[in-house]
């Protein structure tokens, strides 16, 4: 084997192998977001508070899949609900207490919300034909039904909390 197909086939390896590591690395997408709050302390005779936080991204799962039905023309579910799962990213927030009667800070109390899983699911639609399958001494005409057509309500599930905490 000659020196260029070995350092194109190590090069292939380590693609490979930084593939296959980057998915854990990528599970929970998540968009950091800077509140700047300095400029409160030029207003305010105060030290500023502290915000960390992060905007999730919505990673896409495979949608539902249209179920058919005995005695209907279209399937169930024709526009298919997309369910999209993400972490929502802990938020981090505190503020610096002064003593009221001298220069000194008694503390600072920290509010905490954990990272947390959101389930959602986009809306959807469901349609029925205003025919029905052909019955049986019919003569294969279809028979008249009444047209519906329904949305399938979007879905969002999360259990957010929050600690309040305090130290010295």
């Amino acid at each position: 084997m000659k020196s260029i197909a070995r350092g194109s086939l190590g090069a292939l390896m380590a693609c490979v192998a930084a593939a296959v590591a980057a998915p854990s690395a990528v599970a929970a997408p998540h968009v950091p977001v800077v509140v700047p709050l300095d400029p409160l302390e030029q207003a305010v005779p105060l030290e500023a508070p502290t915000v960390s936080a992060a905007a999730p991204l919505p990673v896409p799962s495979a949608p539902e899949v249209p179920r058919y039905e005995e005695g209907k023309v279209l399937p169930t579910g024709i526009v298919p609900r997309v369910p999209l799962t993400s972490e929502l990213p802990g938020a981090r927030a505190g503020v610096p207490l002064p003593h009221p009667l001298s220069d000194e800070e008694v503390g600072t109390v920290h509010l905490a919300s954990p990272d947390t899983d959101v389930m959602a699911a986009t809306p959807g639609a469901d349609i029925a034909a205003p025919l029905t399958a052909p019955a049986a001494g019919t003569d294969g005409l279809p028979g008249l039904a009444r047209p519906e057509a329904g949305v399938l309500l979007p879905e969002l599930r999360a259990t957010p909390r929050t600690v309040l905490g305090f130290d010295q």
